[in-house]
């Protein structure tokens, strides 16, 4: 059942292009982890991970995929204000476009979530709270 889990918040992570498309960036969690999406970046640059609108200190710095993509799921206290494409270039040669997004409000909050198991079903559920003007809806 403990398979399950990940499997099921990787589910959840799918749904990022639909919540991030105007935005090219997502932001949830669910129980003791967070979830960051960041699309929409020059492929294979860097981005910088910022504690405060000001700037702050640098919490985690990674490379963006050949899609432009990065995500990111954390169980520790990593709060970050903003996430900036670094404009100058990396180790590969590439640089980024300098665009900051800012991390204002999360897209829902998932708690209590109950996988039961049976031999013919498996039954997911869970408590979700998200911004009523980012409202979506998810059918299988």
């Amino acid at each position: 059942m403990n398979k399950l889990l990940p499997f099921c918040l990787i589910s959840f992570t799918a749904l990022l292009p639909l919540a991030a498309t105007a935005q090219e960036l997502c932001w949830f969690d669910a129980g003791n982890t967070e979830y960051f999406k960041i699309d929409a970046c020059i492929p294979n640059s860097d981005i910088q991970f910022y504690s405060a609108k000001g700037g702050g200190r640098l919490l985690k710095q990674a490379t963006v995929d050949a899609m432009g993509s990065y995500s990111l799921c954390v169980q520790d206290n990593f709060k970050p204000a903003f996430v900036l494409n670094v404009s100058r270039a990396n180790i590969k040669g590439v640089s980024g476009n300098g665009i900051v997004r800012f991390f204002d409000v999360k897209e829902f909050t998932i708690d209590d979530i109950l996988i039961k198991a049976k031999p013919d079903i498996t039954v997911l559920t869970f408590k979700a709270q998200s911004d009523p003007a980012k409202t979506f809806t998810l059918r299988y």
